[in-house]
């Protein structure tokens, strides 16, 4: 089946075109399509920036941590929590290194239509959530703030940005979700 709209050739019995998302109508013989009028300006933010972007952002940061630079964004916090706690490091690669790679399938899935695209986004979130929450936890254990800063550990920048992080991600999970069920028929490829 051709679509009439881009040209791109779809397999027989699709429901949406791959090349630009159209949504066919296959009532009567009649083989064209139909704009469904559901705003995807979110689903456009993350198919064409957020997701490439973050791609390169988790990549840039392991490679970062890697090379021991990300401390000097970090401050003794940083260079102090990996120094006693070096497992930490390694488990922040990985996750920075898989998040990139979630990015990047993500943001192909999405422009494809592909069924697994929101499952994608979402998983991506749910790591980052995952991360967020071993960084708060960890963070207490290792480094007693108020012996090192005079500062209690609920009154610290960390402990602010990571519930702050642990928020925001829940949040976006939350509206992922409920913005590609609403959505489910345009990933059908």
């Amino acid at each position: 089946m051709i679509c009439r709209s881009c040209g791109t050739r779809n397999p027989n019995k699709a429901v949406v075109c791959s090349g630009c998302g159209e949504i066919f109508n296959t009532d009567n013989g009649y083989v064209g399509y139909e704009n469904m009028d559901m705003p995807m300006k979110w689903y456009k933010f993350l198919a064409y920036f957020s997701c490439w972007f973050n791609a390169l952002y988790g990549f840039s940061q392991a490679y970062s941590m890697s090379q021991n630079r990300i401390f000097r964004g970090a401050g003794d916090l940083g260079a102090i929590l990996f120094a006693y706690e070096p497992g930490l490091k390694s488990f922040s690669i990985f996750i920075f290194v898989l998040s990139g790679i979630l990015c990047l399938v993500s943001g192909y899935t999405l422009l494809k239509y592909m069924k697994i695209a929101p499952i994608a986004v979402l998983a991506n979130y749910i790591i980052n959530l995952i991360w967020s929450i071993v960084i708060i936890i960890a963070v207490p254990t290792v480094i007693n703030l108020d012996t090192l800063y005079g500062i209690n550990d609920s009154q610290s920048t960390y402990f602010f940005t990571s519930i702050f992080l642990i928020g925001l991600n829940v949040a976006l999970t939350v509206f992922n979700a409920i913005y590609f069920n609403k959505r489910k028929h345009y990933f059908t490829n």
